[in-house]
């Protein structure tokens, strides 16, 4: 059996627990080492410039406006709404998008082309789909595994005051960026298959 999430760390700034201050991207490990994932699944450089890459040309298509530059700290009390979808199958784990009220309804404008200023189903909705295709977009990048990996329909979580705790250990990578000058982290916990 497979086991996930251990790719070797070249750039000294992507230590555990530490915000990269180049480029935003937090490690966190969950639970006990995991063992070498094969390499037929572990990308070439890591999972870092995967999630990025889906990140800005998900912003750059779908809300015309490319991802800004983000804090060097994981979700604060600001971050008060997350859409989650769930990876199932070669790839297990989850990925979210968790941004404040005014990012959600940033996006939710942009793809409608409309100010919005209130979060309701449509800016659920938007958000939703902005996690969907983000996660299709990493998991379209990865030779050999977008058939052998599902997504879950989005879910979406209103309110700041939550913590999230995996149950499977693994590993979480969290990258920060802002979009209308509003923070957001998209965050992808892969865990142990």
């Amino acid at each position: 059996m497979s086991q996930l999430l251990t790719e070797p760390r070249s750039e000294s700034c992507h230590e555990e627990g530490h915000a990269c201050p180049s480029c935003g991207a937090l490690w966190v490990r969950m639970g006990h080492k995991p063992k070498r994932m094969p390499t037929a699944i572990c990308p070439e450089g890591g999972w870092l410039p995967l999630i990025r890459s889906s990140i800005q040309e998900v912003f750059e298509i779908m809300l015309a406006c490319p991802a800004g530059p983000g804090l060097n700290h994981g979700p604060d009390g600001r971050a008060d709404i997350t859409a989650m979808v769930g990876l199932a199958g070669e790839l297990q784990g989850m990925m979210s998008v968790r941004c404040t009220s005014a990012a959600a309804c940033a996006m939710a404008g942009a793809m409608l082309g409309m100010e919005i200023t209130e979060c309701d189903n449509d800016v659920h909705d938007a958000l939703g789909e902005v996690c969907n295709m983000v996660a299709g977009n990493f998991k379209a990048k990865i030779p050999g595994v977008g058939v052998s990996c599902s997504l879950s329909v989005p879910t979406v979580i209103t309110g700041g005051d939550y913590q999230l705790h995996p149950l499977a250990d693994g590993e979480q990578v969290i990258v920060s960026l802002s979009f209308h000058d509003e923070p957001v982290w998209v965050s992808l916990d892969l865990h142990e298959k």
